[in-house]
């Protein structure tokens, strides 16, 4: 019983809805010979970290998408990297990007004007 009144504080940081889709995913498997009907705490717990994990993938590639979506539809907003590299403030508005975002940068990629723009 303390197993799961620890397991209960361990999941108290996670939303409800991937604890109940790591307990869906749990109940979607049949049980093995031997094994209890309720599962083992780290095998639920795990469940629940999976869930999270793509339930949060998920959230980032639909932001990736709308974004991306908003781009398309609203040029005028963004450049390509190479018209800011023709910038003569190039270098210090280069230091103004996140990392990530500097990482990725190639022709392709779109940066919203307002990033550059006083």
């Amino acid at each position: 019983m303390d197993d799961y009144l620890v397991l209960a504080e361990d999941l108290a940081r996670f939303d409800l809805v991937d604890i109940e889709g790591g307990l869906d995913d749990i109940a979607r498997y049949p049980k093995r010979d031997g094994e209890t009907a309720f599962p083992e705490c780290a095998k639920l717990k795990q469940a629940v970290i999976e869930r999270k994990l793509v339930r949060e993938a998920a959230e980032i590639r639909k932001a990736e998408a709308d974004d991306a979506a908003y781009a398309k539809d609203h040029p005028e907003e963004f450049m390509t990297f190479g018209e800011l590299m023709k910038m003569p403030e190039a270098q210090g508005i280069m230091q103004k990007l996140e990392m990530e975002h500097r990482k990725a940068c190639c022709a392709a990629i779109q940066t919203p004007r307002s990033l550059v723009e006083k």
